[in-house]
């Protein structure tokens, strides 16, 4: 049982993740950026060109190294007056003939969502939005829960305490498990100032009750009425076991039939049987 939802539990690798995002790269800005440099480089000697708004000079990406990428590619940010800029720049110049345009040119820009919806299938000026249709559409009547029954131990916090370990980074302790029969998934987290964090593989330890038996009762009953009381019977053993079941006798109800009966249950099944009582009392039974 996880008390947060599965994805929420610390791991190793999410600690790994979070650190990879410290990591620093080649592409971690600030960096040197090649077009403003290739840039400057073009403009030391220019070439005879025609200028006109579809010809001129224009840089691709560097494909050359220099002193500068060593420090680039740490992540350290040099000052220097030394020359550490040497990579040669490539010219790519596109002579391409005029072209006449028939109409004017138009920008067309949405500055609202409004405005961008108008141009959408529908009605005029009416946005289609997911949450406006989940927002008008038709209540459903959902059916309540039933009421979750009381357990006497069952903590929906458990083992949130603080311990410190031994110098051989062991702990060993008793702790009572929740009466509740299913898979505990727990794992530690540890800090300390020199080792840094720690995170433990999950663990799973598994609380369950061999052998038991349960029953449900209605909430009221009336007096004089037949009342079926079913008692169920659940071996979890890998045996076959026999069971005696008695009922007790008391003053509120009278036993209808038998009061005992004997059962064999087999590992990993249940068996019901059922009982039949006439309370006898006004009250609690």
């Amino acid at each position: 049982v996880h008390l947060l939802k599965q994805d929420n539990q610390l791991t190793k690798d999410k600690v790994y993740d979070i650190l990879k995002r410290l990591d620093i790269t080649r592409y971690t800005w600030p960096k040197q950026a090649s077009y403003d440099y290739c840039r400057k480089q073009l403009a030391k000697n220019p070439q005879q060109y025609k200028r006109n708004i579809w010809n001129g000079p224009r840089s691709s990406n560097v494909e050359y190294v220099d002193s500068i990428t060593a420090f680039d590619e740490s992540g350290v940010i040099v000052m220097s007056d030394l020359t550490l800029e040497t990579r040669p720049c490539r010219k790519n110049i596109y002579d391409r003939p005029p072209y006449a345009l028939a109409a004017p040119a138009m920008r067309v820009s949405y500055h609202s969502y409004e405005a961008a919806y108008a141009f959408q299938g529908g009605l005029p000026g009416v946005p289609v939005a997911l949450d406006s249709v989940a927002q008008n559409s038709p209540s459903v009547n959902i059916p309540a829960k039933s009421a979750v029954e009381v357990r006497t131990y069952f903590p929906e916090t458990w083992l949130w305490d603080l311990k410190e370990l031994d110098e051989h980074g062991e702990l060993s302790f008793k702790e009572k498990i929740p009466h509740t029969i299913t898979e505990w998934v727990g794992s530690t987290v540890c800090i300390n100032s020199e080792d840094g964090i720690g995170v433990s593989d999950p663990a799973k330890i598994k609380a369950f009750q061999p052998f038991f038996a349960s029953f449900n009762l209605p909430y009221s009953v009336v007096r004089g009425e037949l009342v079926p009381v079913k008692v169920s019977v659940f071996n979890y053993l890998e045996k076959c076991l026999p069971v005696d079941l008695k009922l007790a006798e008391s003053a509120d109800y009278q036993i209808e039939g038998e009061s005992e009966t004997t059962l064999c249950v087999c590992g990993s099944k249940s068996q019901v049987h059922k009982f039949q009582i006439r309370p006898q009392t006004i009250g609690e039974v």
